[in-house]
């Protein structure tokens, strides 16, 4: 996991936010980030993902698993 994205704050990511979204009003900006303390599951490539609003969560959370693998 990208070191630089675990302790930004929440002014930083709002401000990241505003950029993205004005730039992709359709899609929706979501941060994945793996808990500090987690050991089992592996690190994603990437943390970032711009999701079109139409995407269900049960449908992103299939994307995230097969990332993992």
């Amino acid at each position: 996991m990208d070191k630089r994205y675990l302790h930004t704050t929440t002014a930083i990511r709002k401000e990241e936010v505003i950029g993205i979204r004005s730039k992709f009003p359709t899609k929706v900006p979501v941060i994945v980030e793996r808990y500090h303390k987690e050991q089992q599951l592996p690190l994603l490539d990437k943390t970032k993902f711009l999701v079109p609003q139409e995407l269900t969560m049960s449908q992103f959370a299939s994307i995230i698993r097969n990332r993992m693998s």
